[in-house]
C-alpha cells in the first residue's frame, strides 16, 4: 500500500489584512473599531424623516467605515481557518470575530430598521436622490428588504444565533470533512494498488487523470467515505435547510426559499425563473456535448467518472 503525504504548499501571505492577531497592534485595531460604533452609536438620537443629506452622507461613510474594519477582522480569520481547518486557535479566532460581527450588527441594527421600515417613502427616496450614486443601489435594496424585516429584538436574537446555530453546523462539517482520509484502489491486471490520501484535494485531482480506472477509482473512493459518514453529514445539512425555512419562510414570509436568496442578492423572481427555464429549455445543448465526449473518449455511454476526462489533442 502505498501512502500519499499531504504535499507541501506555500502559506497565504495575510499580513497585508492583519500581521498577527497576538500582537497588540490587532487590538489596537480592534479599539479604533470599538471606537467608530460607538460613534455611530451616538448618532441614533439624530435619525429623523427630515435629515439633512450631509448628515445622512456622513452616516454612510461612518457605516462604510466600520464595515470594512469587519471585513478585514472577520476575513483575516476565515482566510487564515481555510488554510488550515484542524487548527484549534483559527478555528477559535474565527468564533472570536463572528461574536464580534454579531454584536456590532445587533448594536448598529438601529439605523437598518430606521431607514427600511421607520423612515417615509418621501424621505427615503429623497435621501437617495441626494447621495452619490454609489449608495443608491445598497439603499434601495435596504427599502426592498423592509416588507421582510422583523422587530429589532427578533433580527437580534437571529443575528446572535447565527453564531451558535448555522455557522458552527458549517464549521464542524468544514473540521469532519477536512479530515477524511481516502483510500483508492486501482486494479492493474490481476494486482489491485491501493493509494491513500490523507485528504481528498490531492485524490480530486485524478477525477482528470487520463486513465480511466483511475478517474473510477477516485470518484468512488470519495463517494465511499461521504455514504460511510452520511448520517452526521446528513443531520448537519438537514438542521441547516430547517433553519433557512424557519427563517425565510416561517418568520420573514418570503413565498419560497429560492425566493429569499434571489431578494438577497437583488434579483427578482420572474428575471430567475426566466433563466433557468431557458436553460431546461436548452439542455440538449449539454446533452449533445456528451454525446460528442463520448465518441472521442471511445466509450459507448459516457458514466460519471468520465465528465472531467481530459481529451487528446491528436
Amino acid at each position: 500500500m502505498t501512502l500519499f503525504i499531504k504535499p507541501k504548499i506555500g502559506s497565504w501571505k495575510l499580513t497585508d489584512l492583519v500581521e498577527d492577531p497576538n500582537k497588540r497592534q490587532f487590538q489596537e485595531f480592534l479599539q479604533s473599531l470599538e471606537a467608530r460604533v460607538r460613534q455611530l452609536e451616538d448618532k441614533r438620537k439624530d435619525l429623523n424623516p427630515t435629515i439633512s443629506a450631509t448628515d445622512f452622507e456622513n452616516l454612510l461613510h461612518l457605516i462604510e467605515d466600520i464595515s470594512e474594519k469587519v471585513n478585514v477582522a472577520s476575513g483575516y480569520a476565515h482566510l487564515r481557518y481555510s488554510a488550515d481547518t484542524s487548527s484549534n486557535e483559527a478555528a477559535s479566532l474565527v468564533t472570536k470575530m463572528e461574536i464580534m460581527r454579531s454584536n456590532i450588527t445587533n448594536r448598529l441594527m438601529f439605523f437598518d430598521l430606521w431607514f427600511k421600515k421607520d423612515i417615509d417613502e418621501e424621505n427615503a427616496q429623497r435621501l437617495i436622490d441626494s447621495i452619490p450614486s454609489v449608495y443608491r443601489e445598497y439603499l434601495k435594496h435596504k427599502r426592498l428588504l423592509a416588507k421582510y424585516t422583523l422587530t429589532e429584538s427578533e433580527e437580534k436574537i437571529i443575528s446572535t444565533l447565527e453564531v451558535t446555530g448555522p455557522n458552527a453546523l458549517v464549521k464542524i462539517y468544514d473540521r469532519m470533512t477536512s479530515s477524511f482520509e481516502f483510500v483508492m484502489a486501482v486494479r492493474k491486471g490481476k494486482k489491485i494498488i491501493k493509494k491513500i490520501f490523507p485528504n481528498k484535494e490531492k485524490m480530486l485531482s485524478l477525477i482528470r487523470s487520463p486513465k480511466p480506472e483511475e478517474r473510477e477509482a477516485a470518484y468512488k473512493s470519495l463517494l465511499y467515505v461521504y455514504k460511510k459518514n452520511s448520517g452526521v453529514l446528513g443531520e448537519i445539512y438537514q438542521n441547516l435547510v430547517i433553519q433557512w425555512y424557519d427563517e425565510h419562510i416561517s418568520m420573514r414570509g418570503f413565498q419560497s426559499p429560492i425566493s429569499a436568496r434571489n431578494i438577497s442578492n437583488n434579483l427578482d423572481d420572474t428575471t430567475v425563473e426566466t433563466l433557468l427555464s431557458v436553460c431546461k429549455r436548452n439542455s440538449v445543448v449539454f446533452q449533445d456535448y456528451f454525446k460528442e465526449k463520448a465518441k472521442m473518449l471511445g466509450v459507448k455511454k459516457l458514466q460519471r467518472y468520465h465528465l472531467y476526462a481530459p481529451l487528446s489533442l491528436k
